[in-house]
């Protein structure tokens, strides 16, 4: 038996313990596939890997829906792996749900760098984690009321934009709700440390606050840990087109807008992601190739690993994009810089 197989059957016997239906409604098992290097295992047996498996996600391989896992990426131990695959078979399961309420990548690249809305922002991810450590139910409630009252004066300020937290929110937030769940059922420590880890993570003001399609994991499942306390339900169809904040939000009451000063840690975030931007870029066109220009749609990318400044698009780890006059795919697997307009492109640089 290879180490890749050994580690299959380990989250495999993890899963086999875990009841999928109370995880959420209907919920069920899916198969997963565990892939390092050139090799996969998929259902025990180890297999040449196959070019669709990127990442860490859901993908429809066979025919069927399957979660994939990347074991170079990490976690350490079956336990964490498990609840990690319960994460993307929640996604499996959403995509045969009818989920559609997943965010745009291409707006969220347009989210202000504002110093006062980040600052609101931080107190309102403090307030959550506060309503999920408080000990009384009516605590709770009340902690998230404060929090339902400053993240609407935020709504109010930002607008449409807001969406692009509240989705990722609602898709990775119940997705990382899931595992946490799942966790919590094969370790009660572990789930008690990554727990602590993400609370750490909202309340402390760093790199991530700026991120908000991947610290809304964090804030979407800290939100149902805190609202599951709290007493306040949210179960629901997953056709359902409201986020799950808007779900959970008419139940709470709404605390008074606190004053929230602008922070200077966060202004020197700002101006540190900015800096940080301009010399990737700078680095970048030292050494790039020629651009190539034409008409292009973009087809897959890495929403974890991209910004935009002006119509100037980088993706550090991955491109796919369509000519469209010839039909030829081209995949740009390396840094590549884009010129685009939204999803159309023309002209695009590679790394070389």
């Amino acid at each position: 038996m290879t180490d890749l197989q050994k580690l299959h059957l380990e989250a495999a016997q993890r899963l086999d313990r875990l009841d999928f239906d109370r995880l959420w409604p209907g919920f069920h098992r899916f198969p997963f596939a565990l892939y390092q290097g050139d090799e996969m295992c998929l259902g025990g047996e180890v297999l040449p890997r196959d070019g669709s498996l990127r990442g860490n996600t859901a993908v429809r391989y066979a025919g069927e829906l399957t979660a994939v896992w990347d074991v170079g990426s990490g976690p350490a131990g079956p336990d964490l792996l498990a609840a990690d695959l319960v994460h993307e078979m929640f996604h499996a399961f959403q995509m045969e749900q009818g989920e559609a309420r997943f965010p745009d990548d291409f707006a969220a690249l347009e989210y202000p760098l504002d110093v006062v809305n980040f600052s609101r922002k931080l107190a309102e991810d403090r307030l959550l984690c506060r309503a999920l450590r408080a000990e009384e139910r009516g605590e709770r409630r009340a902690l998230l009321g404060d929090f339902r009252a400053l993240r609407e004066a935020r709504r109010e300020t930002l607008g449409p934009v807001l969406d692009q937290e509240l989705l990722p929110e609602t898709v990775e937030g119940m997705a990382e709700y899931m595992g946490l769940r799942a966790l919590s059922c094969l370790s009660e420590e572990k789930y008690r440390r990554r727990l602590e880890t993400a609370l750490r993570l909202l309340e402390e003001p760093g790199p991530l606050l700026l991120d908000v399609r991947r610290v809304s994991y964090y804030t979407g499942a800290v939100l149902l840990l805190a609202a599951e306390a709290a007493g306040i339900p949210f179960a629901h169809q997953l056709t359902d087109t409201r986020p799950v904040y808007d779900i959970i939000c008419p139940q709470l009451p709404c605390g008074e807008v606190p004053p929230v000063p602008a922070d200077e840690t966060i202004g020197a975030l700002i101006a540190s992601r900015t800096v940080e931007r301009r010399e990737t870029l700078s680095r970048f066109f030292r050494t790039a190739s020629q651009p190539v220009s034409g008409d292009f749609q973009v087809l897959g990318y890495d929403p974890m690993n991209m910004f935009q400044t002006g119509r100037l698009l980088y993706g550090s780890h991955f491109w796919l994009l369509r000519d469209r006059e010839s039909g030829q795919t081209i995949e740009l697997g390396e840094a590549a810089l884009l010129r685009s307009g939204g999803r159309r492109v023309q002209r695009y640089w590679r790394a070389q």
